[in-house]
This record gives C-alpha cells, sequence and structure tokens, in this order.
C-alpha cells in the first residue's frame, strides 16, 4: 500500500470530523473505539517521513536507518486528538 501525505492529511480531516458521542451500547462503543484506532495509525502513518516494511510513503521511497524506532500514539486532551511520539532507538 503507498501513502502520500495529501491522502493522509484529508483522513485526518474527515476523522477529526467524527462525533464522540455518548457510548449507549456495545455499537457505539466499538465506533468510538475504531475511530480512535484509525486517528491513531493515520497520525502514526504522517510521523514517519520514510518507508518502512508495509509502509510506503510516496514522498518518502527509501528507508532510513536512523529512523528504526518505535512511534508511540496517545491520546490528547481534545478528545478527537492524538499525540504521536517518536521513540530514541535502541541498538
Amino acid at each position: 500500500m503507498y501513502r502520500a501525505a495529501a491522502g493522509l492529511h484529508r483522513l485526518c480531516d474527515s476523522l477529526s470530523g467524527a462525533q464522540v458521542r455518548d457510548v449507549a451500547c456495545r455499537r457505539d462503543f466499538e465506533d468510538v473505539a475504531l475511530t480512535l484506532v484509525a486517528q491513531s495509525v493515520t497520525a502514526a502513518a504522517l510521523a514517519r517521513t520514510e518507508s518502512r516494511g508495509c509502509h510506503h510513503r510516496a514522498e518518502y521511497p527509501c528507508t532510513v536507518p536512523e529512523q528504526a524506532r518505535s512511534i508511540v500514539v496517545r491520546g490528547a486532551d481534545d478528545a478527537n486528538a492524538v499525540c504521536v511520539q517518536a521513540l530514541v532507538a535502541v541498538c
């Protein structure tokens, strides 16, 4: 799968517009959880400025050894936002 920044930004915009609603049943809980997962995966994809494994970026076709690290995505204060942090590579 190839990704480009423009498409990832459009997806971020669409996902940020998703309404977080009261969870009244299991289906509501699943909808909220899946939206948070989609936001997290999209944020991590935007944060990585290289192609690695099955993650191929149109703007960054090469693998960069210095970027061999995990990316942590966590919820932000805003219910519809996520924060991305790249961990330091450990050899």
